[in-house]
C-alpha cells in the first residue's frame, strides 16, 4: 500500500471524527436546552420534532454518531499497523499534532504546559458524551422506565466501546514506537499520568452536568 496515502488517511480520519463530534455536540446542547425548557415541538438544526419522539430520535442519532466515530478510531489504529517503520514518524506527527482540540492522541512535546494541553482530549470527549447522555435524561419524562433504561444502556455500551477503540490506538502507538525510538516512547509515556488525571476530570465534570440536570428537573 502507498505509505504516503496511509499517513494522509490518518489526518482524514481525525478530520471526520472532529466534524462528527462537533455537530453531535451542537445537537446535544439543543436537545438538552429543549428538554430543560419543556419545548414542544423541538426545533434543532433546521428540524422540527415532536417532543414525544425526541428521545428516540436523539438516542438514535447519538448511537449512530458513537458507532461512526468508533469505526474511525479503529481505522486509525489499523492504519498505524500498516505503516512501515520509515513512514511511522510522519504518521505519528499527523496523529499527534492534528488541529482537533479534542484529539485524544495529541502530543506536542514534553514541556509541562504541552503535556497538560495535549492530554485533555480524551477527557473532553467524555464530557461531550455526558452532555449527550444528560440531554436524554432531559428529554425523558421517565428516565428509569424499561425503554429509558434500555436506550441509556445501549448508549453507555457503545460509549465504552468507543473509549476502548481510543485506548487501542494509544496501545498501538506505544508498541510501535518502543521498537523504533525508545526516547520518543519515554516522552509519550511521560504524558500517561496527565492523560489519566484529565480523563477522571472529564468523568467528574460530566457527572456533575448530569447531576445538575437531574436536580433541576426535580426542582421544576
Amino acid at each position: 500500500m502507498d505509505q504516503k496515502e496511509l499517513g494522509d488517511s490518518i489526518a482524514k480520519q481525525l478530520d471526520a471524527a472532529a466534524d462528527t463530534i462537533y455537530w453531535a455536540l451542537l445537537l446535544a446542547i439543543v436537545f438538552l436546552w429543549a428538554g430543560l425548557t419543556n419545548q414542544d415541538p423541538i426545533k434543532a438544526l433546521g428540524m422540527e420534532i415532536a417532543r414525544s419522539y425526541a428521545l428516540f430520535i436523539a438516542c438514535g442519532l447519538y448511537l449512530a454518531t458513537n458507532l461512526f466515530v468508533m469505526v474511525l478510531f479503529l481505522r486509525v489504529g489499523d492504519t498505524l499497523q500498516l505503516v512501515d517503520d520509515l513512514t511511522l514518524p510522519l504518521a505519528l506527527t499527523k496523529l499527534g499534532t492534528h488541529k482537533w482540540v479534542a484529539n485524544p492522541f495529541a502530543f506536542f512535546g514534553n514541556g509541562q504546559l504541552a503535556k497538560i494541553y495535549s492530554s485533555g482530549g480524551f477527557g473532553l470527549l467524555i464530557i461531550v458524551w455526558w452532555i449527550g447522555n444528560t440531554s436524554l435524561y432531559a428529554l425523558s419524562n421517565d428516565a428509569f422506565s424499561p425503554i429509558g433504561l434500555l436506550l441509556q444502556g445501549l448508549f453507555l455500551a457503545i460509549g465504552l466501546a468507543s473509549m476502548t477503540a481510543v485506548q487501542r490506538v494509544l496501545f498501538i502507538v506505544m508498541k510501535r514506537v518502543e521498537l523504533i525510538s525508545p526516547e520518543l516512547h519515554a516522552e509519550i509515556g511521560a504524558t500517561i499520568p496527565y492523560r489519566a488525571f484529565l480523563t477522571f476530570v472529564g468523568i467528574g465534570t460530566g457527572g456533575m452536568i448530569a447531576f445538575a440536570n437531574n436536580m433541576g428537573k426535580l426542582l421544576m
